[in-house]
């Protein structure tokens, strides 16, 4: 009878005795698309923190012109749109940059992981590996959540002031 060449990676834990770290059988083609995914990861986790970086760099430049225009525009009639005016663009921007980093931080230990896998070739690699990206999924998709409900909101409330102001002309 031929046996499987293939174990499975995950095991039971109840049935695991000892605290040795057990090397994970992978295939070449399941090591190859890893080490596939290592490069992209890592370079997506840099681009997400000179994304991050740039916006929080335009969200201080929003409110340093801000600052400067009301100093030099004391008692001006002119105004923002917005409540608080580029105040709000701001903050606005610099939340957005804090939020931007944990998905690059993700990212960056998802890469490492695998490399850590390649060089230790043990369960814990592959887990943490696994573990890091489901972390970097579970936060994209809070955030894709959270961003779908905002934008509603804005949709509904820009809704509802055009047909304030349409009735009210």
């Amino acid at each position: 009878m031929d046996e499987n060449p293939i174990e499975p990676i995950i095991t039971d834990r109840m049935d695991v005795q000892t605290t040795e770290p057990e090397s994970v059988l992978l295939t070449p083609d399941g090591r190859k698309f890893l080490d596939q995914t290592k490069p992209w990861a890592r370079f997506l986790s840099i681009m997400v923190f000179i994304g991050a970086g740039f916006t929080f760099l335009g969200g201080l430049t929003v409110l340093i012109a801000t600052m400067a225009g009301a100093l030099f525009n004391a008692g001006s009639e002119t105004s923002w749109p917005l409540p608080g005016g580029g105040f709000t663009i701001g903050f606005f921007y610099l939340i957005m940059a804090l939020l931007y980093v944990p998905p690059g931080i993700f990212l960056s230990r998802y890469a490492s992981a695998i490399k850590a896998l390649e060089s230790a070739g043990t369960s814990r690699g592959l887990e943490n590996a696994l573990k890091y990206q489901k972390s970097f999924w579970r936060y994209v998709g809070i955030l894709t959540v959270a961003g779908l409900i905002v934008m509603a909101a804005v949709i509904a409330f820009s809704l509802a002031v055009g047909i304030f102001m349409f009735l009210n002309r």
